[in-house]
């Protein structure tokens, strides 16, 4: 290779001349140059700045200075070589499947000035005006913005109130970037658009500015962004009715054409069937353009009650395709059922001295009917969802909440004695009494609904508590009373009943890279009706 070319001319000068050019990246938007220069040792026009512009600014914008150096030079002078880029430098941009998941995660990787402004960390990019649409003629138009967009090819963005022939509104993959402030989309135009609108990047950005150990000049700027679309561009519609369709499915008729596909996710919101069928759900067939067929529940012994209009249905976007359904084993502890509360009296009494003389006492005892909570495998549904950022609060607050709140109490039971003993005259008498209490309690289990017993926990709600009485005759009289006092509130709920669903959400879990996150969800069929044997 021969020695850079020597030059002391002064760059301001007409007849400069060229300097060595050349596009290591394949790109003539970013020339690599090559500037040679000679310099007395005493001349201050020696060294240049790093990160300076390019003298010929008109013919290399952007260039700047990222490397120079010098020769040994001789008594006098030295022989200078620097060499500019212009930066940022050209996107490389890769995607890959993000470990097991299957979601594709979008890579960009670019070199920037150590000097430049950029956002690290996690963060959504804000919109940006459009000021232009132009067709290109290929199935392409070119979008002018009022401002950098700071984003890479490959990258979903979302546009809104665009006024070209046909509007480009919604969800779009950026094709290319010509510029700092163009991007390059898939459309087919009638007619060019003007400024009006905006256009953001769907999906959040975690950027990391990594150093180049060989040149303190110079950043890595890494971008990694999940590579599909986290929200739908398809309108949300109302839900006018859901009809049960036997085998785990419901049918959902919505108040316009859906726009969706087999295997799309939605989220349902309000609806008004007995249980609400609301929370994500997967589309498993579309009888009509208004219409989809969704799994509701995972026991055949279960079934819902159809409902009328009211709710929402809401599209879920490409990333939730990637969301896990699938039926599994599920090991549940369910508590104690309470099947009844008996009360039992005892009482006895003696006679003698013709009858007038006594002695008796009473008392009582509780019995605590308890069928065991089953323990063990229930057939469940597990849902594993993935969203861009932290789940929304509307994704906990459409599934139905599982509260299961056992009870636990004590009773009293009333007891006492009584004796009367004549004096031998049979005229005077002592006569004493006494009442006693003793208490147990009700360990924690459901209340149960259906009456058993003495007691009825039908009635067991906490509403100052139940007595129940149990009376002792004696010589023609009642002589006294035994008695329990139930102190019992409902649970929640009184009861299971075989197919109720149980939902358990798991804490969301951030993963390390794009901003994915996700929740696991269990739904859990009740095997058996409580008070009954498991089926």
């Amino acid at each position: 290779m021969p020695p850079p070319r020597l030059d002391q001319r002064d760059p301001s000068h007409p007849k400069y001349g060229k300097p060595g050019v050349s596009y290591p990246y394949g790109d003539l938007r970013f020339p690599r140059i090559v500037e040679a220069w000679n310099a007395r040792k005493t001349d201050s026009r020696r060294e240049r700045a790093f990160l300076s512009a390019h003298p010929d600014k008109l013919s290399y914008p952007n260039a700047l200075l990222i490397s120079q150096s010098t020769d040994k030079g001789s008594d006098d002078d030295q022989n200078f070589t620097a060499v500019y880029e212009t930066l940022p430098g050209p996107i490389f941009v890769d995607i890959r499947s993000y470990r097991e998941t299957g979601i594709p995660m979008l890579t960009a990787r670019r070199q920037v000035a150590a000097n430049g402004s950029y956002t690290a960390g996690e963060f959504q990019p804000a919109p940006v005006h459009v000021s232009s649409i132009a067709d290109n003629g290929d199935g392409t138009c070119t979008v002018t913005l009022s401002a950098a967009h700071d984003l890479p090819p490959k990258c979903w963005v979302v546009f809104a109130g665009t006024n070209s022939a046909p509007a480009i509104d919604g969800n779009q993959m950026i094709v290319s970037v010509p510029s700092e402030t163009q991007i390059v989309v898939s459309a087919n135009l009638t007619g060019a658009g003007t400024a009006a609108g905006t256009m953001t990047a769907i999906n959040r950005i975690v950027r990391e500015l990594q150093p180049v150990p060989s040149n303190a000049s110079i950043l890595i700027k890494l971008d990694t962004m999940v590579g599909v679309p986290s929200v739908s561009d398809v309108a949300m519609r109302n839900v006018q009715s859901v009809v049960n369709s036997g085998n785990g499915t419901a049918t959902v008729t919505l108040d316009a054409a859906h726009g969706l596909s087999v295997g799309d996710w939605v989220m349902l919101s309000g609806t008004k069937s007995a249980p609400k069928v609301d929370g994500p759900r997967k589309i498993l067939s579309i009888p009509l353009s208004t219409k989809i067929v969704v799994e509701v529940i995972m026991d055949a012994i279960a079934t819902i009650t159809s409902g009328g209009v009211g709710g929402t249905m809401t599209p879920m976007g490409a990333l939730a395709t990637y969301n896990e359904d699938f039926h599994c084993w599920k090991d549940y502890d369910f508590p104690d059922f309470l099947k009844g509360i008996q009360f039992y009296n005892d009482g006895g009494s003696t006679a003698g001295f013709n009858g007038y003389n006594y002695s008796t006492s009473w008392g009582g005892a509780v019995g605590l009917p308890m069928q065991d909570g089953y323990h063990g495998p229930c057939r469940a549904r597990r849902l594993r969802c993935f969203f861009v950022g932290p789940p929304p609060d509307s994704f906990e607050s459409n599934l139905a909440p599982t509260f299961v709140m056992p009870s636990s109490g004590t009773f009293v039971i009333q007891g006492g004695s009584s004796s009367r003993i004549f004096t031998p005259d049979l005229v005077n008498s002592t006569i004493s009494s006494s009442v006693n209490f003793r208490t147990g309690r009700i360990p924690h289990c459901l209340t149960g609904t259906s009456a058993t017993g003495a007691l009825s926990p039908s009635k067991l709600d906490g509403s100052g508590g139940i007595t129940a009485l149990g009376g002792l005759i004696g010589g023609g009289s009642i002589l006294g009373f035994s008695g329990a006092i139930v102190d019992l509130p409902a649970s929640i709920p009184t009861q299971f009943t075989q197919g109720d669903i149980i939902t358990l959400m798991g804490q969301p879990s951030k993963y390390d890279a794009g901003g994915l996150w996700e929740v696991v969800v269990f739904l859990i069929s009740v095997p058996y009706t409580s008070g009954s044997a498991p089926s």
